[in-house]
């Protein structure tokens, strides 16, 4: 358990270091996401982020299961899973996955410069 403490408190100081060395991430502000995922389906998640069982976000762009599965060795959220997301709200008002945590598994998403890393 400490061990997932330390790494966990790790990528988030590294995440607050691109934030302040990339300006932001190229621009973007990086929100956090907590909630339960009521549904999950073609590369998005519907999270309910105040645990009245209804869809409050949908955060997409999550990548391929199989980036999932072969490259980061993490098994792919499904339907009830509790999870945070970190990502960005994009020019059009939708929110990207960055990285997404649940349990003690953390999965990236995007590379520093929001690219995203199954490609």
């Amino acid at each position: 358990m400490k061990r997932s403490m330390k790494r966990l408190y790790l990528s988030l100081a590294i995440v607050v270091s691109l934030v302040a060395v990339q300006g932001g991430w190229a621009g973007q502000e990086i929100v956090e996401l907590t909630g339960t995922a009521l549904s999950v389906s073609n590369r998005s998640i519907e999270l309910d982020t105040n645990g009245d069982g209804e869809l409050d976000v949908t955060v997409i762009h999550l990548g391929p299961p199989s980036y999932w599965e072969e490259e980061i060795g993490c098994t792919y959220p499904s339907k009830g899973d509790e999870l945070t997301i970190y990502a960005y709200l994009n020019k059009d008002g939708l929110y990207i996955a960055v990285t997404v945590i649940y349990g003690e598994t953390e999965c990236p998403i995007r590379d520093a410069e929001l690219k995203p890393l199954w490609r």
